[in-house]
């Protein structure tokens, strides 16, 4: 359990400096979150992920079959995931936006729920596709959470938990959708391009937290497991 003071939370676009400020704040965060005392362990990373998945495709929510290559992809994943194991560390594992506050002075890391020992790119991984997504903000946090420019290894690490991150918040969005019965059987995977998919947003013909907008997200996600173009964030979506 934590007690803290009430947070007054302002908008992170207001963050002092903007957003190469604000990527440089995000990746000192996650190195400080990292350096504490090892949290305790839960669970491998890669199997809450698949877990998640089969759920999701328990659901009926798509056609049999649909997903399969999703699965396989997943199955050699996890085998480079253990042959390029290191070191676990403290983790948050859910650092998007609505859990990251920032209150005019400083930035807090909330909802704690899903904190264990896990491998140290996860909570980077989930950062740099909700906050950092251009190139410039990508180099920004990840010196200044790496402590140098990251060597070609940990870049090919990092793709490899990035996809593994986007098919868990895939299984979170769509078990949202599932949930609330909005579609059976599905045999169409094609998702909006991050640009349309925010036009829909802003013109509203999706409705932030709706089952279809969760499903639509959900599906973009699906997408990015294999394209490895970011989706877009949760704060204009959920």
């Amino acid at each position: 359990m934590a007690v803290i003071d009430f947070i007054e939370q302002q908008s992170l676009k207001t963050f002092p400096g903007g957003p190469r400020a604000l990527a440089q704040a995000l990746g000192e965060l996650l190195s400080r979150v990292q350096a504490t005392p090892v949290f305790p362990t839960f669970v491998n990373y890669p199997d809450i992920v698949a877990r998640l998945f089969a759920h999701v495709r328990r659901t009926g929510l798509f056609a049999a079959g649909l997903l399969d290559a999703h699965v396989e992809r997943l199955e050699l994943l996890r085998e480079a995931y253990e042959a390029g194991s290191t070191g676990l560390v403290s983790s948050h594992n859910d650092p998007v936006p609505s859990n990251i506050l920032f209150d005019g002075e400083r930035l807090w890391l909330i909802d704690w729920e899903s904190a264990y020992r896990n491998d140290p790119l996860v909570d980077v991984a989930i950062v740099l596709d909700h906050l950092a997504r251009s190139p410039e903000l990508e180099d920004v946090l990840l010196r200044a959470w790496f402590g140098r420019a990251p060597d070609e290894a940990l870049c090919a690490r990092l793709e490899l938990i990035r996809a593994l991150t986007r098919l868990y918040y895939a299984g979170v969005m769509l078990s949202a959708s599932a949930a609330a019965s909005w579609v059976t059987g599905a045999t169409d995977l094609s998702a909006p391009t991050p640009q349309e998919f925010q036009q829909s947003i802003r013109e509203g013909r999706l409705k932030p937290g709706a089952p279809e907008t969760r499903h639509i997200l959900g599906k973009m996600f699906l997408a990015s497991f294999f394209s490895g173009i970011a989706p877009p964030g949760f704060d204009a979506a959920v």
